[in-house]
């Protein structure tokens, strides 16, 4: 396995810490937690992003446990610049520590040395944690379920039992902190083992019962530990995947892209909606197997041999794993919320709901089917040769092999495309320019980015790569904590205040600055010049740095909020002014009522000639209540038709706006005479309120209670 590492990584290899398996979306968030942590942080909240807020260390991707230990040994001996060689070195190791632990389990079923190693570092090599080093690193430890499988089966076989279950248990709640998709899959394989187990073989309670209450109690502890050590509230209780992206057969049997029957993919399941979160290839091996596989089984139920064909493997051992991961791969195919239609189950799955992806619990049948195969094969060989086909035997021994590389070289090929490239924190361009001029960065509180990253509520995902990757640079040198986030479930209110204050609505809100209790805090305003313009509180400043297309500015906190009151009064007096427009003659249509979809999902529906003179821009605006519960952004777009009602377009790009719990979303629009143009909102949007449809630029004021609004937009 080393010298497979030596071969596609040399590189990295070579130099772990000059290298970053990638630069790009979680790959680098997935590096910059760890080494911001290890360096600049302490505790269980991590302040690299998420400004003012923080953000709890379970939640960022940072592999808490590796983190905090790494940070422990950073007062004692310097490694706070190593982090990234450090993670790199631990993927590479466990790579070699996966497949050693898969030739002890193959070892198991008297298989050769020599036959389990090669089966061994193939299956390492095409398993589906591979690509997750260039992602998401902490996913990548593939080597976790063939150990979880072996103290499972030293449970099973009552190798020193105590042991085996004390270490079962550390291992499980000790990799949650890890990271929890993993921990959560291994604990699924060990409660449906001891389901398994208890079936089979009565006379095993007890190490039923204590697989059992390992698998329950090591959930509980990680449970109770984060809620108690969380002071976040309104996290998203169900964000988008839960019930798409899970496995499936032909995502078992073909994989994500790259496998040479592409073709047959698409024959045998056209309509699929195919994405890289179900990957879960078993390999080339062991799905020309499952064919020779199901043949034995069916002749054997055709002979009235039902035991033997249900005994797939001679080994006591094997039989149960094989169950067990085949009740984990049903879950990770949704069932029984999907197959049966019991989606509405999903409500009641508490925390497991915020589990996106379920397709990565067919991992543990990868694993476990993947040996299975290799001992079915090995036996198969032998059989060949006890009978005289030795050369029979080689033959097929040599096509197994090739087959097995051809696999691996494919896999290889598909990740490699994304990476390595060189560490990024210390080789980006904005650092290069700022060490030849160099900046005072203490005299700074924390670093706002124009325009805003987000990603973590699910509402407003929003994420410029090229403009993050200095940001995660800069802050990665510096040490100043980012106003923009990039966690896995943030909470919606901080969302919110972030978003309300940093990007461009029609009135940025106080409250972000309201949760910063020093008045004197200084910011250091970065605005990436291609991609957004400066914030209107800074307009007129000159930036006291310019390293393009990056412009720094600096502000204070005082400074900020004084600009906002002024704009907020001075906005309420032109309210004033205008409060009694004649909406007949400034052709602005406006209702409050609250709209829930017809079948349709039609909010307007209107005739060009009725509203406006031709190639006149029009802007059609509703608000949407957010649901602490709801699965994605809301959405809605405008399809326009001819006078024959053939449909002629359809703009399904909303610009979204974040205020006061409730999202505005927009559409600039042209509208010509004789067409008829039609305004819908996705599925299981409701409800809708304070609709607007009006010229643009042209503002509608209104006045509801003791509150201003201008176009829709609380003045606050």
């Amino acid at each position: 396995m080393l010298l497979v590492c030596a071969v596609v990584w040399p590189e990295v290899l070579v130099d772990p810490n000059g290298w970053m398996m990638t630069v790009q979306g979680d790959g680098l968030k997935n590096y910059f937690t760890p080494a911001w942590y290890v360096k600049h942080g302490s505790g269980l909240t991590f302040e690299g992003y998420n400004y003012p807020f923080g953000e709890h260390v379970v939640f960022t991707d940072n592999q808490p446990l590796l983190s905090s230990l790494l940070s422990a040994i950073n007062q004692v001996l310097p490694i706070e610049d190593y982090t990234v060689g450090i993670i790199n070195s631990l993927m590479f190791l466990n790579l070699i520590l996966c497949s050693i632990l898969l030739v002890i389990i193959q070892r198991r079923l008297n298989i050769n040395w020599i036959w389990a190693a090669i089966a061994a570092v193939f299956l390492t090599i095409v398993s589906p944690h591979l690509s997750r080093m260039y992602g998401q690193m902490a996913m990548s430890y593939c080597a976790l379920i063939p150990w979880v499988w072996l103290l499972v089966l030293n449970i099973y076989e009552q190798r020193k039992t105590t042991l085996n279950v004390i270490v079962l248990f550390l291992t499980l709640v000790f990799s949650a902190y890890i990271h929890m998709y993993p921990a959560l899959i291994c604990v699924s394989f060990v409660l449906a083992f001891s389901a398994v187990m208890f079936i089979l073989d009565r006379s095993a309670f007890k190490h039923c019962v204590a697989l059992f209450c390992v698998g329950l109690s090591s959930v509980i502890i990680t449970k109770l530990g984060v809620d108690l050590t969380d002071s976040v509230t309104d996290r998203m209780e169900m964000p988008p995947g839960f019930l798409e992206h899970y496995a499936t057969p032909i995502s078992l049997l073909f994989g994500y892209k790259g496998f040479p029957f592409n073709e047959l993919k698409a024959a045998l399941n056209p309509h699929a909606n195919f994405n890289f979160e179900q990957h879960v290839f078993l390999g080339l091996v062991p799905v020309l197997t499952v064919p020779f596989l199901l043949i034995k089984f069916l002749s054997r139920i055709f002979k009235k041999q039902i035991v033997a064909a249900f005994r797939v493997s001679r080994y006591p051992a094997m039989r149960v794993s094989l169950l067990s991961a085949g009740f984990v791969l049903l879950f990770s195919f949704a069932v029984p919320f999907k197959p049966f239609g019991l989606e509405w189950l999903a409500d009641y799955t508490g925390s497991l709901r915020h589990f996106r992806v379920l397709g990565r619990f067919a991992w543990v049948f990868y694993f476990v089917f993947g040996v299975f195969v290799s001992s079915q094969l090995y036996d198969f060989t032998r059989a060949l040769s006890k009978r005289g086909y030795k050369k029979v035997s080689l033959l097929f021994i040599t096509c197994i092999v090739l087959l097995c590389t051809a696999d691996s070289i494919r896999e290889v090929n598909v990740m490699y495309a994304v990476g390595p490239v060189s560490n990024h924190f210390q080789a980006a361009e904005l650092i290069q320019n700022i060490k030849q001029n160099p900046i005072d960065f203490t005299q700074f509180d924390a670093i706002v980015p124009y325009p805003l990253f987000h990603i973590g509520s699910e509402y407003f995902p929003f994420y410029p790569e090229d403009h993050t990757r200095e940001l995660f640079a800069l802050s990665y040198q510096t040490g100043l904590p980012l106003a923009g986030t990039m966690s896995a479930r943030t909470s919606l209110s901080q969302t919110q205040s972030t978003y309300n204050f940093i990007k461009e609505n029609e009135f940025q809100q106080l409250d972000f600055l309201d949760n910063i209790p020093e008045s004197d805090s200084v910011f250091l305003i970065l605005v990436d010049s291609q991609q957004a313009k400066a914030p209107r509180f800074i307009e007129g400043r000159d930036p006291f740095q310019i390293y393009e297309p990056y412009h720094l500015y600096s502000v204070t906190k005082d400074e900020i909020k004084s600009f906002l009151q002024r704009e907020s009064q001075q906005a309420i007096e032109e309210a004033t002014r205008n409060i009694e427009l004649n909406t007949s003659q400034n052709r602005s249509l406006f209702f409050q009522d609250t709209i829930r979809q017809n079948e349709a999902n039609v909010i307007f529906e209107f005739v060009g000639s009725d509203y406006t003179p031709v190639k006149n821009q029009l802007e059609f605006s509703a608000w949407f209540y957010l649901k602490e519960n709801a699965s994605g952004l809301p959405w809605m777009w405008i399809e326009e038709y001819d006078s024959n009602g053939n449909k002629l377009s359809q703009q399904t790009r909303p610009h979204s706006h974040l205020i006061d719990r409730r999202i505005r979303q927009s559409i600039d629009f042209t509208v010509f005479p004789d067409r008829k143009y039609i305004i819908r909102a996705g599925k299981n949007t409701e409800p809708i309120t304070d609709v607007l449809f009006r010229k643009r630029y042209q503002n509608f004021y209104s006045k509801r209670g003791s509150v201003f609004y201008k176009n829709t937009v609380p003045i606050h």
